[in-house]
Order: structure tokens, then C-alpha cells, then sequence
């Protein structure tokens, strides 16, 4: 069966402040079946954990697979919704 185009292929990525400049970041990828091993790998030797993979449909062309991953890290740069906020001057 062929795979439409808008089927399941959308993204988002949750990221939540921490304390210690440290933020909790949770997402998933669509990849293609050989996407699979050499992404999990990748992410694993950064030290994301891979939480879920699975498909939605059977005997899709291509098949898809969904992988969900979770870290929690200190990013190089804070983006604005993370930065600490300022309680005004000192």
C-alpha cells in the first residue's frame, strides 16, 4: 500500500526547563526501515535514550518506522523559552 504523504509524518519536540541550566527534551523521527539501526546508534553514543519504536500501518511502501527519544541534557545555548528568567535589577 502506498504511504501518503501527510500520514503520520509530522514532528514535535517537547523541551522543558530544568533546574541547573539543564533541560528535558522528548521527540520522535519517521525514518525509513534502514534509518532505523544507525540513527538508534547515534543517539545512544550522545547519550539520548531510545524510548519506543513502532510502526502504524502494515505493509506500507516505504515502511516507516516511528522512534521516540528522550535526554536530558545541558544545551550549549539556552533558547529564550529555557533561559533563566531575570527577577529584575540587583
Amino acid at each position: 500500500m502506498p504511504t501518503a504523504a501527510n500520514l503520520g509524518t509530522g514532528r514535535t519536540t517537547n523541551v522543558e526547563p530544568l533546574k541547573a541550566r539543564r533541560v528535558a527534551a522528548a521527540s520522535d523521527l519517521v525514518l525509513l526501515a534502514e534509518e532505523v539501526e544507525p540513527v538508534q546508534r547515534a543517539l545512544i553514543e550522545h547519550g539520548i535514550e531510545v524510548t519506543a519504536l513502532h510502526n502504524h500501518t502494515l505493509r506500507e511502501e516505504p515502511r516507516l518506522f516511528y522512534m521516540h527519544f528522550w535526554a536530558v541534557v545541558r544545551p550549549r545555548r539556552s533558547p529564550p523559552a529555557c533561559a533563566p528568567r531575570s527577577t529584575g535589577p540587583r
